[in-house]
C-alpha cells in the first residue's frame, strides 16, 4: 500500500509543480512540503485528492503537522481514519 500512496502522491505533486511553473526538484520522501514551490491552497488540494483516492480524512490539528512528502505518504498508507 505504501508503495501506491508514494507513487499517486509524487504524481500529484509532479502534476501540481508543472501546472504552477514550479522550480524542479528530485521528489523523496524527506522533501519538506515547503521545498515544494507550491502555495498552501495547492499543497491542501492534494491532501483533499489523497483523502478522496484513499478513504481518509485528516482533520486539521493533522494536516499541520505534516511537514514532509514522507509524513503524508505514512498518514495515508496506515489508512488513517481521523474525523474532523
Amino acid at each position: 500500500m505504501e508503495s501506491e500512496v508514494q507513487t499517486y502522491l509524487f504524481d500529484l505533486v509532479e502534476k501540481y509543480r508543472l501546472a504552477n511553473s514550479a522550480p524542479a526538484i528530485q521528489l523523496t520522501t524527506e522533501v519538506r512540503l515547503s521545498e515544494l514551490g507550491l502555495d498552501s491552497l495547492k499543497i491542501v488540494e492534494i491532501i483533499f485528492q489523497m483523502e478522496n483516492k484513499f478513504g481518509a480524512q485528516v482533520n486539521e490539528e493533522l494536516l499541520v503537522q505534516i511537514e514532509t512528502l514522507g509524513d503524508t505518504i505514512d498518514m495515508f498508507a496506515i489508512g488513517a481514519k481521523c474525523e474532523s
